[in-house]
């Protein structure tokens, strides 16, 4: 009875393996084809946002403007480059005409060119109607010199070298470009914000144990010196600091630190660097944690602002 029994359920194991077996190469092939399924279908998607870029960009503004200024950079050329022989003067004419398609009304007539060469052009801003470029030309004129002390009168080239806002219109015909209307002067303004730039004083005071602070201290130290060095000892002591091997590291100036939590810093830090061209100043901004008694340093950058030093204040 009992081998009997032994048997029958050994059979029954049998068969139940066997269905296990099926069901699960059932089971895996579904899996398969869902998995299969579903790459195929973020596939396409990826491809299909690709074609969309790519249409965009064949189609889109930035195309555009591309073709509209190297047309207009052709004009800036030819409008700067007046040459002082006058039937070289007539071909100037003819080409700038090329640019405005049709003859502009002038309601003055005698229009005067001095002899000019384009010294350098850069654009500094471009719509869909017009440009604007930074300009630096030099002119030659001439100026008579009258008679003095034995000397006859005579004439001289007087060069003068300026650099002006130089604004043009321009539109489109048949993806086509034309300059629309004459191009203007304008005075160079300064861009530097000056004054108006927010005011940074470091004077904030870390609260923390002196011995706590020497610790810290060391640390940045010997990341800022691994900085300069060693692209291994780099990593084992911060995780977004690039190596500069080109530099070595003069002098720690500043540091303040902030207790953020348990083990965790937040550092305000200014050093000296020296290279090649000799010694300058660098701002870090950045997180250290310890962990086991060891620190280590993320989240940099170099900006310090009014609020990191209002935030650093006891």
């Amino acid at each position: 009875m009992l081998l009997g029994y032994n048997q029958k359920w050994s059979n029954r194991i049998f068969i139940g393996l066997i269905a296990g077996v099926v069901l699960l190469s059932v089971g895996s092939g579904v899996s398969y084809l869902q998995a299969k399924n579903h790459v195929h279908s973020e596939a396409n998607k990826i491809v299909q946002s690709d074609k969309e870029k790519i249409q965009k960009m064949s189609n889109g503004q930035s195309s555009q403007d591309y073709k509209a200024q190297i047309f207009l950079n052709d004009f800036v050329k030819s409008y700067f480059n007046v040459p002082s022989n006058g039937k070289e003067q007539e071909n100037y004419q003819k080409v700038l005409l090329a640019f405005y398609g049709q003859d502009l009304p002038v309601a003055s007539q005698g229009q005067q060119k001095n002899p000019s060469d384009l010294e350098s052009y850069e654009l500094m801003g471009i719509t869909n109607s017009t440009a604007t470029y930074l300009v630096t030309y030099t002119t030659h004129t001439k100026e008579d010199v009258p008679a003095s002390k034995g000397k006859k009168a005579s004439v001289k080239t007087v060069t003068h070298t300026n650099s002006t806002l130089f604004k043009i219109s321009y539109g489109t015909v048949k993806g086509k470009y034309y300059v629309s209307s004459f191009p203007t002067f304008e005075d160079v303004t300064s861009l530097n914000a000056g004054k108006s730039a927010p005011l940074l004083t470091m004077d904030a005071v870390t609260n923390l144990s002196k011995s706590k602070e020497n610790q810290l201290n060391t640390f940045v130290k010997s990341l800022l010196e691994a900085k300069t060095k060693n692209q291994e000892t780099l990593d084992l002591l911060a995780d977004g600091l690039t190596l500069s091997s080109n530099e070595e590291l003069a002098s720690v100036d500043y540091t303040n630190f902030q207790q953020k939590g348990k083990d965790t810093y937040k550092a305000i830090v200014q050093a000296t660097f020296k290279n090649d061209m000799g010694t300058h100043p660098e701002n870090y901004v950045f997180t250290i944690t310890k962990t086991n008694k060891t620190f280590f340093a993320r989240d940099f950058t170099n900006v310090i602002t009014a609020k990191d030093m209002e935030t650093m204040k006891g």
